[in-house]
């Protein structure tokens, strides 16, 4: 799907009948910027070099590759110091109304241990449903798997509650279900009532690691957000989470 460019009269002045790609027509540019922004699959902080060829594109460009990244991952890098202090910059400036929504996110910092240093990527994928719906999979997958019949409800019950909150992509101790949680599914089974829409972080490392003492980071954030869309001020908390616990541990090698 393409969008259309805000032709910059500036642009069109001082670059007609010349071999550039503002001397073309916003038609062809149009083709050109869906192009170039649908064809990658994941973006970093700073916007595709395409938007920063020359003040007159970013300006036509912007809202289009912030339009396509809807459905690319965000990858966010933390490896040093000076990564650290970029990503914190740019959680700072950037203009939340760029992002229709908030795509999925991939955090990845670097471990240092006493002998050996090791890196660790987090995944933060992006769904969405309701309750109802979450507890009508988890219902289904415990019938299919041979549950007990004595206690599918309480198993079904649990795994809702993991996959609403994105646990269970992650190996990790799970906190007993708030009553709030247990009541809200109640209440959509036996009173019919509205069904509210959950939006669901699924939490995964990647294979090699499985096992992360930081991880409470992420779970924590899950379950203070309590199924509300993540906002840039809830990137900045992971950032300087991170940052005051494997900053702190390594003491950036010096």
């Amino acid at each position: 799907m393409s969008f259309p460019t805000s032709a910059d009269p500036r642009a069109l002045a001082a670059h007609v009948n010349q071999s550039t790609l503002l001397g073309i027509p916003a038609e062809l540019r149009n083709i050109i910027y869906d192009n170039v922004f649908s064809s990658e699959t994941k973006h970093g902080l700073v916007p595709h070099a395409l938007t920063r060829v020359s003040q007159c594109i970013r300006r036509e460009s912007l809202a289009m590759y912030y339009a396509s990244v809807k459905h690319k991952t965000l990858e966010i890098r933390l490896h040093s110091p000076a990564q650290f202090t970029h990503a914190k910059k740019w959680l700072a400036e950037v203009d939340t109304n760029l992002y229709p929504v908030l795509p999925d996110i991939k955090f990845s910092w670097t471990e240092h241990g006493t002998f050996s240093s090791h890196k660790v990527a987090m995944s933060c994928a992006r769904q969405k449903t309701t309750l109802g719906e979450a507890f009508g999979k988890q219902l289904a997958r415990c019938a299919n798997t041979g549950a007990r019949t004595s206690h599918i409800l309480e198993e079904t019950m649990r795994q809702t509650y993991e996959y609403c909150f994105g646990f269970n992509m992650l190996d990790v101790w799970v906190p007993p279900i708030p009553s709030a949680f247990d009541t809200a599914v109640c209440s959509i089974l036996v009173e019919d009532s509205e069904d509210r829409t959950w939006i669901v972080r699924q939490l995964s490392l990647l294979p090699e690691y499985w096992w992360n003492p930081h991880i409470s980071v992420f779970i924590d954030l899950a379950i203070c957000k309590d199924g509300q869309e993540w906002e840039m001020s809830d990137l900045r908390q992971i950032v300087e989470s991170l940052e005051g616990v494997v900053g702190k541990a390594s003491q950036w090698h010096r």
